[in-house]
Order: structure tokens, then sequence, then C-alpha cells
């Protein structure tokens, strides 16, 4: 790329999400801590940056540091009861609900993971959108049964004190 050219950068949130579901905290971390400095988001405003926070919310639920999921939580709770759309409508994430309550439980806020759910089910519902509103569904009946595929996946080296 030229200096000239525009920065995207909240497009590295789709390779760290992917990097952090394949238990790639490596990987994942460094574009992690990239993105928030002295507790601010640093990508710009622009029609990617509520996806971008949403996803990288998601890296940071599991992977991420107490100060990170909350700069991410902040952010999103204003706009929790819309559809997580990256750009411009090409590719749709759940809502919002879903990553705030990835946030919550990796905050040991499980009452309140399972009313981000319970919303984003009904939104989906709402919107005829059976695979997010399935999946939701599915991440309620795995917080009853503590499934441990949704808790943090902190190495021992990350641990918080």
């Amino acid at each position: 790329s030229k200096p000239t050219d525009p920065q995207i950068l909240a497009g590295t949130a789709l390779l760290a999400l992917a990097l952090a579901e394949a238990e790639r905290p490596e990987l994942a971390r460094p574009l992690l801590d990239q993105v928030i400095v002295d507790s601010a988001i640093t990508f710009p405003a622009n029609n990617f940056r509520t996806a971008a926070i949403a996803l990288f919310g998601g890296v940071a639920a599991l992977y991420g540091s107490g100060l990170q999921r909350r700069v991410f939580r902040q952010a999103l709770e204003p706009k929790a009861n819309q559809f997580c759309v990256f750009g411009a409508g090409g590719a749709v994430f759940g809502t919002n609900h879903h990553w705030l309550a990835r946030l919550a439980l990796a905050d040991g806020e499980t009452a309140t993971a399972a009313e981000h759910l319970h919303a984003a089910a009904q939104m989906c519902d709402s919107a005829g959108a059976t695979f997010w509103a399935e999946r939701a569904r599915s991440e309620l009946v795995g917080l009853d049964n503590d499934e441990p595929s949704l808790r943090p996946r902190r190495p021992d080296w990350q641990k918080e004190t």
C-alpha cells in the first residue's frame, strides 16, 4: 500500500477474531493490544467501527484484560439493540447483544450475559435471522450447562490478579 491509501484498521478485527477462535492467543493478542491505547479505541469513526468493536470485544472476551473488556463494553452498550454489520452491509455478525454477552461472561456476569443472549435471540427472531437466533439460544444452553468453550481462555502468562 501507499502512504496515501486509506487505512482500514478495523479490518484487523476479522483476523483477530479468527485467530482467537483458532486458539492462537500469541497472534490474536498483539492485534487486540494495538486497538486500545490509553483506554481509547484507536480506529476511526467510519462504517466499520461498531462491528470492529464487537469483533474485537469477542477477542477481548477470550484473551483480553479487564480494561480492554470494559472499553469495548462501554462502546457497545449504547448500540446493543443494533445488528453487528461490517462495512456497508456485506457481513452480519449477529447483534451487539451477542458480543456484549461474551464480554459479560468473561467478567463473570452470567446473569447479564443471559439477558443479552435473550435480547439477541428476540431481535434475530423478529428480523428473521434464524441462524443468529439459534446461536444465541445455543449459547444460553451453554451458560446453563457451564460450557467451557464460552469461558475466557487466558494462558497462564496472562492471568489477571
